[in-house]
């Protein structure tokens, strides 16, 4: 949270706090409005359903969600970046209209970060290559990574050697 509050966050809620949600709506003043589940599991619906305010509001997901449900709420919108070029991939058809949304949202995501206004997550590169993997999910299934990305380089990892490893 101290990460969020140097980039310049005029309110920090910690998501894990039992009175989250309570805290959500006194500093929107029970007037949220616009909300973007970034998680876009069945308990994060939940809590963004009960953090609008008390008038009509828009949902967005990263991940599809069906079964959403509350009165005045549009939503949830989903769009995903597979389909950002225009083309069907496995899984995902594409809109006539994501190829230009995927335009629209890359300009001004690269505005803001050549102006300073939106900063990248920290940067984590986990020692051992896939050795590291089973311990680095146990840590995230435990809550223990927040706002970092974590990279495991698959040519790190013991016993990868020679050919093997140029070819990664």
């Amino acid at each position: 949270m101290q990460r969020v509050e140097q980039l310049g966050a005029n309110v920090v809620i910690d998501y894990t706090a039992p009175d989250a949600i309570q805290q959500i709506r006194t500093a929107t003043n029970e007037n949220l409005g616009l909300v973007m589940d970034c998680v876009s599991t069945k308990p994060t619906v939940d809590i963004c359903m009960q953090c609008f305010g008390n008038e009509d509001g828009r949902y967005a997901v990263l991940l599809p969600i069906l079964d959403v449900e509350r009165p005045g709420v549009i939503g949830p919108t989903f769009k995903v970046c597979y389909t950002a070029f225009g083309k069907d991939t496995i899984g995902y058809k594409a809109g006539e209209d994501d190829a230009d949304v995927a335009r629209r949202v890359f300009e001004v995501a690269e505005k803001l970060v050549a102006d300073g206004e939106l900063k990248p997550l920290r940067i984590r590169v986990l020692e051992g290559g896939l050795a590291a993997v089973e311990e680095a999910v146990v840590k995230i299934k435990d809550g223990q990574v927040r706002g970092e990305k974590w990279i495991v380089r698959i040519a790190d990892t013991p016993g990868i050697t020679g050919d093997s490893k140029d070819a990664l």
